[in-house]
């Protein structure tokens, strides 16, 4: 008994889960040189100027988007689409 409660309980979350509808981000277009994109490029966006450059985390061999908002030291990696257009 207990065990078609617990299926029944997956089932439901499940088919409440696909409902939902997933708004798909627009995507942040950065015009820049590898140079550029390495050491930096400064955008503006809805957060204010910022300064985003690619970077690997420790232990990561994968190059990232990360931002830093003017001013500050913490960077954050950006959860959208980039699209880098190499010059």
């Amino acid at each position: 008994m207990p065990f078609r409660i617990v299926i029944a309980v997956f089932l439901m979350t499940g088919c409440a889960g696909v409902s939902r509808k997933a708004e798909k981000a627009e995507p942040l277009r950065i015009e820049a040189s590898h140079f550029q994109s390495m050491t930096g490029v400064a955008i503006t966006s809805g957060a204010g100027p910022m300064t985003c450059n690619r970077d690997m985390i420790t232990g990561s061999h994968v190059l990232r988007w990360y931002c830093r908002p003017k001013g500050e030291p913490m960077q954050f990696q950006l959860g959208g689409p980039i699209v880098l257009v190499l010059r």
